[in-house]
């Protein structure tokens, strides 16, 4: 029997052409993911491995949809040749149902996981660069500096921290924060 797995790494990219693939490859059962190529968890591989018996095939469309992690897929085809299946890539025209197949499959790990490092490599370095910038990442802050002025000042004053931070649509640990950022602490934390 085949069993098809295909997956996407975010949730706006499209399953599509994998599914399409796996149908015309004879998949009886197809199993996916949307998650990413770095993580060490894929829930539906895992079920479409479990799910194998004695001379079954794993069909994926691309081997790095498969893993992009060496050891992974070393460990998962392992796993695959202890229950007696194989694993087929369509695109790479690989399976491990024979010695060939098996060391091409191992050769194509190693590139998927050198494009990652890359990715990876310069990934960092374009938010190195940002940084040099001075682009901001994460999220907006929730009071603009005069906000926090004003809170500030409000406080001074005798306003107690839970009036202020209703008063901002905030809760009072992000009232705080933001109080902290400005240099100058409150005397008192009300």
């Amino acid at each position: 029997m085949r069993i098809g797995y295909a997956r996407v790494s975010k949730r706006e990219q499209n399953l599509a052409m994998q599914l399409k693939a796996l149908r015309q490859a004879g998949c009886v059962k197809i199993y996916t993911d949307e998650i990413s190529g770095l993580a060490k968890s894929r829930p539906a591989r895992s079920k479409a491995v479990a799910a194998l018996r004695d001379g079954d095939q794993l069909v994926v469309w691309k081997l790095d949809r498969f893993s992009r992690d060496l050891l992974d897929q070393l460990l998962t085809l392992h796993d695959l040749q202890m229950r007696g299946a194989s694993l087929i890539s369509l695109t790479e025209g690989v399976t491990t149902g024979d010695w060939m197949g098996s060391i091409m499959s191992r050769q194509y790990g190693l590139y998927a996981e050198a494009e990652l490092l890359r990715i990876t490599e310069r990934t960092r370095a374009g938010v190195a660069a940002a940084l040099e910038r001075g682009v901001k990442f994460g999220r907006r802050p929730k009071l603009s500096e005069s906000q926090t002025r004003e809170a500030r000042r409000l406080m001074d004053g005798g306003m107690k921290a839970a009036a202020v931070a209703e008063r901002y649509g905030v809760g009072r640990a992000t009232l705080f924060r933001h109080l902290r950022r400005t240099g100058k602490s409150t005397e008192v934390m009300r």
